[in-house]
């Protein structure tokens, strides 16, 4: 189902669709196995949010975390959501611990970026997005985009 491609200099593993081409010449493609999070040669990290305290756990964990949280909304809600503003009839603000460091901060000895507050649009989907070290930031990141959608007047 998925492609794993490998840069030759730093190690970092990018994912494809099957039978899909990588274009780039420094990248190898490699295994499942090889690529493997929590691996020496993919040590990203998952983490969980749990009554609003960050903590790092391990694949399989994660894994039955996000299986938990796809049963239902108010799972998914209690795992992830931090934040939900409705703006108007098609316009909300939404704030959300991701669960695996978005700023791939593994690699260069970073806090990790968690947390992601985005204005949706309807149909047009996500117009703003930000993203955030700490839950504290991501929530007032979450009060600057109301601001923001209320005074574009995205109805």
């Amino acid at each position: 189902m998925f492609s794993y491609w490998r840069n030759k200099d730093t190690g970092h593993t990018h994912v494809s669709l099957a039978g899909t081409e990588w274009p780039l010449d420094d990248y190898d493609q490699v295994t499942p196995e090889v690529h493997y999070h929590n691996t020496p040669t993919s040590p990203m990290p998952f983490y969980v949010l749990l009554n609003g305290v960050v903590k790092k756990i391990d694949l399989d964990e994660h894994m039955a975390y996000e299986h938990d949280a796809m049963l239902s909304q108010e799972n998914w809600d209690k795992y992830h959501r931090i934040a939900w503003t409705k703006i108007s009839k098609k316009v909300f603000v939404s704030t959300v611990f991701l669960s695996i460091d978005h700023g791939f901060s593994f690699w260069k000895n970073a806090p990790p970026v968690l947390f992601e507050t985005a204005i949706w649009m309807g149909k047009g989907g996500v117009q703003y997005q930000n993203r955030y070290i700490s839950i504290d930031d991501a929530l007032i990141g979450h009060e600057e985009a109301v601001k923001i959608a209320k005074r574009m007047c995205w109805k």
